[in-house]
């Protein structure tokens, strides 16, 4: 039967743009930022493909 662990080797991880194009028109994604220094870019590539009424960005370091 052999060993059925998922192992990461087998995972694709998408980027976040891959993601958002997947999503674009289906669901609405809530994005929780948890270092410090990525938000203006997550930012440009969620509102370069979503429609603000399609997602919700937080984090504890926004600085508008």
């Amino acid at each position: 039967s052999g060993d059925k662990s998922l192992q990461m080797s087998d995972c694709n991880l998408l980027t976040l743009n891959e993601a958002v194009n997947i999503v674009k028109g289906r669901i609405g994604i809530d994005i929780e930022i948890k270092e410090e220094g990525y938000e203006q870019e997550i930012y440009n590539v969620v509102t370069s493909t979503l429609n603000t009424d399609e997602f919700y960005i937080r984090s504890f370091y926004w600085l508008w």
